[in-house]
C-alpha cells in the first residue's frame, strides 16, 4: 500500500539526485541559482507540508483559484518557472534564475500537495 507521503519522499530523493547532477556538470550560474533556490525551497516546503492541512481545515478548499483550475494553475507555475530559469540562466543572471527555480519547485510541490490532500477532501 502506498503511503500518503511516498510521492513527497520520492520528490526529495529526486531533488538530491538533481543536486548531484548540477554539481557534476559544473555550470557556475546554474549551480548558484539552483542551490540558493533549494536553500529557500526545502524549509518552506517542509513547513508548508505541516501547516497546509491545519490552515485548510479552517476554510473551505475549492478546486479553482482566480477562476482557474488548481491543477492547471500549478502546471502553469511549473512551466513558467522553467521558462524563467532557462532564459535567465542563458543571460547569466543567477539571482533571477533562482526565482524561476523556486517557481518550478513550488509548482511541483503544489502538484504533490494536491495529490496528498485530494483523497482527504473527497471523503
Amino acid at each position: 500500500m502506498k503511503s500518503k507521503y511516498a510521492s513527497r519522499i520520492g520528490w526529495y530523493v529526486a531533488l538530491g539526485l538533481i543536486a548531484i547532477a548540477v554539481l557534476w556538470i559544473r555550470a557556475p550560474i546554474l549551480g548558484a541559482a539552483f542551490f540558493s533556490a533549494v536553500a529557500c525551497y526545502v524549509p518552506a516546503s517542509l513547513l508548508w507540508m505541516l501547516l497546509a492541512p491545519l490552515l485548510q481545515r479552517g476554510c473551505p478548499h475549492g478546486r479553482k483559484l482566480f477562476g482557474i483550475e488548481e491543477r492547471t494553475l500549478q502546471i502553469s507555475v511549473f512551466l513558467g518557472g522553467v521558462c524563467v530559469t532557462v532564459l535567465f540562466a542563458f543571460l547569466e543572471q543567477a539571482t533571477i534564475a533562482s526565482f524561476g527555480i523556486v517557481a518550478t519547485l513550488g509548482g511541483i510541490d503544489g502538484l504533490i500537495l494536491s495529490s496528498e490532500t485530494r483523497p482527504a477532501t473527497a471523503a
